[in-house]
């Protein structure tokens, strides 16, 4: 019998295309460790701070359970940090390189998934590995993609990836067997929609995109290879990917009302969040095509917002609709390019669409990038072989300038002093980036010049709340008395105007233990209560139920400290209807037991566990938290008396 390809052949090029993406591996790993001395950023201790209090098993499945960075929890991703919970907060090299080993094995499942696709156009790719670990490499050591790693909190986000790659590599098994064995394909291609949906939501709600995904692959390469559906009888493809789409949609259009209501706390209407969006897509594709370090980082707050009618809006918006419809109608002739875009766009389509988020973020673009970059790969490949040495010189000349670009941030994330006055320099109107040099300054003990660095960014900035009280925090007690009580009523003035920002909540609580522990003299705890009750006065907070809730919470704190139990416990009641948790209304029972006030603990308690949510791993954390304090009044409630 003739043998068209001889195993030794064969074989060397397998162990050829293996070393090759071992080496990448390795080089991946050589350039993100130089990342390791980095820190802790913004997102990272509204998120973790909960694993101080993680001591063994329970206490583990508490913290995983209780998230709030998302409808579902997240808990798979918190699980995940829960067990690096002695690590907290003392040593962020331990959580980043766990992020950079999610980051690799991202790596290997996308080349497993390229491969696999790969290997369905025998006529047009005649090294499939050899593609697959390019285009691996490439996506790996894209600078734009390593916030996703080096912010810690982003592992959410990469762990969710973990879980839509796998579910597509199992889709696309199943799919290429379903022909030969439709049972095992149809099961195949069900848990890896399904199975892999609902693993990537408990890490971020964006894996509810895979079945989009598929849905792309679909309608380009899968269906340029011409593979025969799995039964005639039952659209099995299409009930797997076109039904939880729909049931995405779906759930959009019910969420409408709070998706609209979530304006009222933003500087932007939806309108015009669309708008910029238009905008900055086009420099996502930008910064994946053509990446640009000194445009890369963390801060990207101070992005420009413009109007449906502006003229770069409209041209944006022009150029996509451009795009698309070239997409549709090169789809059987150029596959990869419908592939490409397609892909792009469906991974934006949560974060980048409606929903009321913040404007930029380049984690945003870990999985939607693949599309673009498998393009370039791929389109190196497809030369004819005359040309396909120089294409194989220009796509190592690429991959080179990534990992250049990769390494030179990397270096600068792992030196937090540097990095922050870098990115300060670079975006001087970023709160962020004037917070983190803040921070930084403020560690080394030099508080005169993160005064001035706030107070010029506040200048700059006149409608940051966020930078109005932090200036205040960290010049309480180091400037003139009367000055500090003059910036104090002027910020007092401006706080129902100002825009929202949590960073200015976290500061009139910092603001309140400094006037309970006595260590400002500036400020006492009625001036926390005046900062708290002006925010709480301004509309874009009131329009946030979290916002509500948090500075309830310091005004109950103050109430305490003043042994007023009614407007504690009014204060806290307050702060549990804005935004239902278990731990405050287990705070509300036990500040009334603790008045002795145990009949009306436990009706408190009966009343507040009628609102624990649906979702079961939300529900169980409530359960736990308030069984326990039930479970403490009722044995006060019933010990005996013991005479004197």
């Amino acid at each position: 019998m003739k043998q068209l390809v001889p195993p030794a052949v064969f074989q060397s090029r397998d162990w050829l295309e293996a070393g090759l993406l071992a080496g990448l591996l390795a080089l991946c790993y050589w350039i993100y460790a130089a990342a390791f001395g980095g820190s802790f950023h913004f997102d990272d201790a509204p998120n973790l701070h909960g694993l101080g209090a993680v001591r063994d098993v329970e206490s583990l499945l508490t913290f995983a359970s209780a998230g709030e960075a998302g409808p579902l929890g997240r808990p798979l991703a918190l699980l995940t940090f829960g067990l690096q919970a002695a690590s907290w907060p003392g040593h962020p090299e331990d959580f980043l390189w766990v992020n950079v080993f999610v980051h690799l094995l991202n790596g290997c499942l996308l080349a497993l998934l390229v491969l696999r696709v790969a290997r369905l156009f025998p006529a047009r790719v005649d090294r499939p590995g050899l593609l697959a670990a390019t285009a691996a490499g490439l996506w790996l050591l894209h600078p734009l993609l390593a916030s996703t790693s080096l912010l810690v909190v982003q592992r959410m986000a990469s762990l969710s990836a973990t879980a839509v790659l796998l579910g597509l590599l199992l889709y696309v098994v199943g799919r290429t067997r379903a022909a030969a064995s439709p049972r095992t394909g149809v099961l195949l291609m069900a848990a890896g929609i399904l199975g892999g949906t609902a693993l990537a939501v408990l890490s971020k709600e964006t894996g509810a995109l895979l079945p989009l995904y598929a849905l792309v692959l679909e309608g380009t390469l899968l269906s340029a290879a011409r593979l025969p559906q799995p039964s005639a009888r039952v659209p099995w493809t299409r009930i797997l990917l076109l039904g939880p789409s729909f049931a995405l949609a779906a759930y959009v259009a019910l969420s409408w009302s709070d998706i609209a209501g979530g304006y009222v706390g933003r500087p932007f209407t939806l309108g015009e969040r669309l708008a910029t969006q238009a905008l900055i897509l086009w420099d996502y594709v930008r910064q994946i095509l053509v990446p640009s370090s000194t445009r890369l980082g963390p801060f990207q707050d101070n992005y420009a917002i413009y109007g449906p009618t502006a003229a770069a809006a409209l041209a944006a918006i022009a150029g996509w609709v451009l795009a698309v419809a070239a997409a549709v109608a090169a789809r059987r002739r150029l596959p990869l390019v419908t592939f490409a875009v397609g892909w792009f766009l469906a991974g934006h389509l949560i974060e980048s669409s409606v929903l009321s988020l913040e404007l930029y973020f380049e984690h945003r673009n870990y999985l939607p990038s693949i599309g673009p970059i498998v393009l370039v790969a791929a389109a190196s490949f497809a030369l004819p072989e005359g040309n396909r040495r120089l294409a194989y010189a220009a796509l190592s000349a690429y991959g080179l300038l990534l990992a250049g670009l990769l390494l030179q941030l990397t270096s600068l994330w792992g030196q937090p002093a540097l990095a922050a006055e870098m990115w300060a320099r670079q975006r001087p109107h970023s709160a962020r980036a004037v917070q983190y040099l803040g921070q930084q300054l403020l560690r080394t003990g030099d508080r005169p010049a993160a005064s001035s660095l706030f107070q010029g960014a506040s200048e700059r900035n006149p409608q940051a709340s966020d930078l109005a009280l932090q200036t205040l925090q960290i010049d309480c007690g180091q400037v003139d008395a009367q000055l500090y009580a003059r910036r104090l009523e002027a910020t007092l003035e401006r706080l129902p105007h100002l825009r929202h920002s949590y960073a200015a909540i976290d500061a009139v609580i910092r603001l309140g233990s400094m006037a309970l522990e006595q260590e400002c003299p500036d400020v006492g705890p009625e001036e926390v209560e005046r900062l708290a009750e002006g925010l709480l006065a301004n509309p874009a907070f009131q329009a946030n139920p979290r916002s509500v809730h948090l500075l309830h919470h310091e005004l109950a704190r103050m109430a305490r400290h003043r042994r007023d139990l009614n407007s504690t416990v009014l204060h806290l009641e307050q702060a549990f209807r804005a935004s239902p948790d278990p731990e405050t209304a287990a705070t509300i029972a036990a500040t009334l037991a603790s008045a002795g006030l145990t009949t009306e603990a436990l009706a408190s308690l009966a009343e507040t566990s009628r609102f624990a949510p649906k979702n079961p791993f939300v529900r169980a954390h409530w359960t736990r938290l308030l069984g326990g304090v039930k479970a403490a009044i009722e044995g006060v409630r019933s010990a005996p008396t013991v005479a004197g």
